[in-house]
């Protein structure tokens, strides 16, 4: 019997105990029952339960809370019992709560399920789940990789069973944000439940008003701890860590693809590198999508990622295939192995019949033109091999002609890819945008292995890319060609060679001034080469203090009838303040080729201080995100720019210079 069984027994011999003896007390007085305790011993004897969970017994501790097993006096059976650790005080416990209610309202096999939530004696807040037998999937993987068995056709049921759930719970706009093998369970008969719900996030509908519940569960009301939350490295999402980017299901979708590669491959994702692919094909092409960097190119949502493992499973095409006839017939094969072998066997029967009765026709005639085939034969190739020797000298001499086209035309292909590469609109994900220089530097380098000529315009291309990468020493060793479109580049790099290190870019202060020089070439075309050359330092690893007084530099030049401009960061705060009276710009929108986003996007800041500058226009803060902008005595007399900072928290203006109507455009902001 287990261990429920045998409390469900014992409660009911207690309760049956209870009954009886009001049965022999009823008898010795020689009277009959005549008590309500009398008649419904059952009910009564639940009525008198007062402390209801007894035989506590920690099972886990978190972060955060702490769960027990206790057994339920009144359901007679044992549940899981969570509560805040003591160190946590009152503040916290609506954020312990929001759990509870956002597993409250999911109603799945596959999610837990709740079943109580109160306060204890202590004043501390609890909620009761059900408490399931069997083992958390880490402990499955961790036993497989000791050698245990566990195929993988029941690992991939599992993860179906996983994608079942949480495409439900985002039926309901729930995230989960926190999947990974700790918080699944599986039970003794293949049951698959998905937990800890604690850093779940309910989603706001596309229109209409919230439901009272989804306004208590708003993560607006808990503040920067739940704005910010972060997942468990190696599962979580790239833009997940990012501070205050929205949540999306694509983060779930990416947590899921990590899980599908641990379950593949028996080891876990390492949280420094993006996924690797495993062995299978189309199981590691479903880990790729899953797992794309840019949340975009991710299955669209939990279903469809199902689906593809569904229909991998069945044997039928996948979306992320694109597969061919001898592809489809391979899978149809695969689901009709045993008819296709049958038909296979009639054919190759009647194959060989009809072989046989086709042998003895052809001998025949083959004996009869065996003779003429082979003077044939002998005509063919005396004249095939006068062919070869007429054109083997002018085929000779035309290869070599090719091939000098060839170059030529590859080495002017080069080139125009690289101006493609890092000429055009600036790109929104810069990030990636290092790995685009080096993607062109090693298509200029293929070229150039093949010793194209000194007029070539590989060499200028590559001058211009080292230039771009701080690699003076190295632009100037290709600047032997013709590089008539870079002379002023050239001039720069000889300027400021000597504050080249061996290796790595200049320090803080030659590359401020290098900005400095770009800047007063005054030279349209060189304008976006310095943006370029802003977001590929941010691959160095500067200080705050550093990129603060490079930027510094950058303003001061962009800002050239302002007598004095300042820059001010506060690390800790990720506060900018700019100082400088006559200061008006602070990006290259007004250039051609360049972005319109900010400079001090580069600061990352939370607040930006800009009082007493001639700010005039907002589209100057493009690309920010703060939580507090000072704009007292500025010239800005338009505020809707700042409809698109979500985050924004405090505006500070100049008090009388907007109307209440131009001051409406923050409260109506989403």
């Amino acid at each position: 019997m287990s261990e429920p069984d045998e409390l469900y027994e014992q409660s009911l011999r207690e309760i049956g105990a209870h009954a009886g003896a009001l049965y022999a007390e009823a008898a010795e007085q020689g009277g009959e029952l005549e008590s309500r305790d009398d008649s419904a011993p059952l009910f009564h004897a639940l009525k008198e339960i007062r402390d209801r969970y007894e035989n506590a017994e920690r099972i886990a501790r978190g972060g955060t809370k702490e769960v027990w097993r206790v057994h339920d006096r009144r359901s007679t059976r044992d549940v899981a019992m969570a509560k805040p650790l003591p160190s946590l005080g009152e503040n916290d416990y609506d954020a312990f709560l929001r759990e509870a209610h956002i597993t409250a309202r999911l109603d799945h096999p596959g999610i837990v399920k709740l079943f109580d939530m109160g306060i204890d004696a202590d004043g501390r807040p609890f909620f009761t789940m059900e408490l399931k037998k069997g083992r958390s999937l880490r402990q499955l993987l961790q036993e497989a990789r000791d050698g245990a068995d566990f195929p993988l056709s029941q690992r991939l049921s599992i993860l179906r069973r996983v994608c079942e759930a949480v495409a439900y719970a985002h039926s309901r706009r729930v995230l989960h944000l926190d999947l990974k093998p700790e918080n699944i369970q599986v039970g003794e008969f293949g049951e698959v439940q998905v937990c800890d719900w604690g850093m779940s996030l309910v989603l706001r509908p596309d229109a209409g008003e919230l439901e009272e519940t989804e306004v208590l569960l708003d993560p607006d009301l808990y503040g920067p701890l739940l704005m910010h939350s972060r997942g468990t490295p190696g599962y979580m999402a790239p833009e997940q860590s990012e501070p205050g980017r929205p949540k999306s299901i694509a983060m779930d979708v990416y947590s899921l693809g990590c899980l599908l590669q641990e379950l593949l491959t028996l080891q876990a994702p390492d949280h420094t590198q993006a996924p690797s692919k495993p062995g299978d094909d189309v199981l590691g092409s479903i880990v790729t999508k899953a797992c794309r960097r840019n949340p975009a190119e991710r299955y669209p949502t939990v279903s469809g990622l199902h689906h593809d493992l569904t229909r991998h499973l069945s044997g039928y095409r996948t979306s992320v295939e694109r597969a061919g006839f001898l592809r489809e017939a391979q899978l149809f094969y695969g689901r009709h192995r045993s008819a296709c072998l049958l038909v296979a066997a009639l054919l190759l029967l009647a194959a060989m019949g009809t072989a046989v009765f086709i042998q003895q026709l052809r001998q025949s005639r083959e004996d009869a033109v065996a003779a003429r085939v082979a003077a044939e034969r002998a005509r063919e190739l005396y004249r095939s091999q006068k062919l070869q020797a007429e054109t083997t000298l002018h085929d000779y001499l035309a290869a070599i002609d090719e091939s000098d086209r060839r170059l030529e035309e590859q080495a002017q292909m080069t080139a125009r890819s690289v101006v493609r590469l890092t000429r055009k609109p600036f790109p929104t994900d810069e990030d990636g945008f290092p790995r685009i220089v080096a993607e062109g530097r090693q298509r200029l380098d293929r070229v150039i292995a093949l010793n194209p000529p000194p007029e070539s315009p590989v060499w200028f291309q590559k001058f211009w890319l080292l230039f771009l990468a701080q690699d003076l020493r190295g632009a100037l060793s290709v600047a032997g060609g013709d590089l008539e479109p870079v002379q002023d580049l050239v001039a720069l790099a000889h300027k400021h060679l000597p504050a080249q290190p061996d290796s790595g870019p200049l320090p803080a202060a030659a590359f401020g001034q290098l900005m400095r020089d770009l800047i007063a070439l005054r030279e349209p075309h060189r304008t976006p080469l310095m943006e370029r050359m802003l977001v590929y330092d941010m691959r160095f690893p500067r200080t705050d203090a550093e990129r603060a007084a490079i930027l510094r530099e950058v303003l001061a030049a962009m800002n050239p009838d302002a007598p004095e401009v300042n820059l001010l960061f506060e690390p800790r705060q990720r506060s900018v303040e700019v100082q400088g009276s006559e200061v008006r710009t602070l990006s290259l929108r007004a250039w051609h080729d360049c972005s319109n986003l900010s400079l001090l996007r580069f600061l990352k800041p939370r607040e930006v201080l800009l009082r007493g500058t001639k700010l005039a226009d907002l589209g100057e803060l493009n690309g920010l995100q703060p939580l507090r902008i000072d704009l007292r005595d500025t010239e800005v007399t338009d505020l809707q720019p700042l409809a698109g900072m979500h985050y924004l928290q405090q505006v500070l203006v100049t008090p009388g210079r907007f109307t209440e109507r131009q001051l409406s455009i923050l409260k109506e902001r989403d």
